[in-house]
């Protein structure tokens, strides 16, 4: 173990009592944490016909600040990713990674609530902001914005409403830029202890540099049914209308969870509209995903969440990627944990295939300070 990451380790075991008492309570808090990971990466460039591996040394300071309660919180958050490559040394850079974040939650009376989210991200890695395509890109300069203001209102003990916007801005260098907007409004009510149904509507604007505009309108009924104790069954689906074209496409989403004595597993369908960093207008995405979790040693958890996706119906050739990832986390105390992860993506689009695998040991560390009352 290096001198630096002993050092944090004594840090926290020494103070963490102490934090972890203060966060019960409503006040001003400072966090700074950090997290110091050695990784090897056998395409660094993501490419499909020169791929190069490395080593890679990574330092993550952050910090986060803001005032916690129940009734009112605030939180700003930031950190970056200071990186070493051991063989090629042009990608070093003290911030590889920018992040940005504020989380605002507020509950004016006990029966409605409101928050704000918003989230920035800068990175050499395109992959980062695309996860939910699994798509492999090419290593450019990218960024995202993310603001999504909501509000829940409990309309009696068994009707819920929701409401949110949310814009999104993607650029990737030399590429066109992509602002997202869409406006969710949804309504739950338990119908029987063991059902919820839901009626659903989201307003999808996509803008694109130098592309038309695209709007869809996705209207979807959705069934949450607690089929056993141990199992939750949700199926939300519906038609999802371009205006652009006239053309109508499905939207549809499945999930099952359920919950072993040793393990928990899921499955999640989904097929639905996203955007690709660096492509103009929307994609039709199809995403088949799991997770299974288990805890074999005391405080050990490892999971593996195995993936399918196919985009298309963009400007680029259908891609399908199949993926998973294997990752081990232990608590060596509650404020301080090691984190073990293999990434394993297969991407083929077009002619091209592309491999490329992540592996990822890390030692990561908080310390919550209570300031003031």
């Amino acid at each position: 173990m290096s001198p630096l990451v002993a050092a944090v380790a004594l840090a926290v075991f020494v103070f963490g009592a102490e934090a972890s008492a203060a966060l019960a309570q409503a006040g001003w808090y400072v966090t700074p944490s950090l997290s110091v990971a050695g990784e090897f990466d056998d395409n660094v460039f993501v490419s499909s016909t020169n791929p190069k591996s490395d080593y890679i040394t990574r330092f993550t300071p952050g910090i986060e600040l803001g005032y916690k309660s129940e009734p009112f919180t605030i939180l700003a958050s930031s950190s970056i990713d200071s990186e070493i490559y051991a063989d090629n040394s042009d990608l070093d850079n003290v911030a590889n990674r920018k992040r940005a974040g504020l989380a605002v939650k507020y509950l004016p009376y006990r029966l409605l609530t409101l928050g704000l989210d918003v989230h920035y991200l800068e990175t050499n890695t395109p992959a980062d902001v695309v996860l939910t395509t699994g798509l492999q890109l090419a290593r450019t300069r990218a960024t995202e914005l993310d603001v999504l203001p909501a509000a829940t209102y409990q309309l009696t003990a068994v009707d819920t409403l929701k409401g949110s916007y949310e814009y999104t801005r993607d650029t990737l260098e030399g590429s066109p830029d992509n602002n997202t907007h869409r406006i969710r409004l949804g309504y739950a009510r338990q119908l029987t202890p063991l059902d919820t149904g839901m009626i659903n509507y989201r307003l999808s604007l996509f803008e694109s540099t130098g592309a038309s505009t695209t709007i869809t309108n996705a209207p979807t009924l959705g069934w949450v049914r607690q089929l056993t104790p141990n199992t939750l069954l949700t199926l939300e689906g519906g038609p999802r209308f371009v205006d652009n074209d006239g053309v109508v496409e499905p939207e549809a989403h499945g999930r099952i969870d359920h919950t072993f004595k040793v393990a928990k597993v899921a499955l999640d369908y989904l097929r639905s509209e996203a955007v690709v960093v660096g492509r103009p207008g929307k994609v039709e995405l199809e995403s088949i995903t799991g997770m299974v979790e288990i805890e074999p040693l005391r405080s050990l958890t490892v999971r593996f969440e195995p993936g399918y996706y196919r985009t298309f119906d963009g400007v680029d050739p259908t891609a399908r990627v199949y993926g998973f990832v294997l990752s081990a986390l232990y608590p060596i105390q509650s404020w301080l944990s090691a984190r073990l992860a293999y990434r394993f993506a297969y991407q083929e689009q077009g002619p091209f295939t592309l491999h490329h695998d992540i592996v990822t040991l890390s030692l990561d560390a908080a310390y919550p300070y209570r300031v003031s009352p």
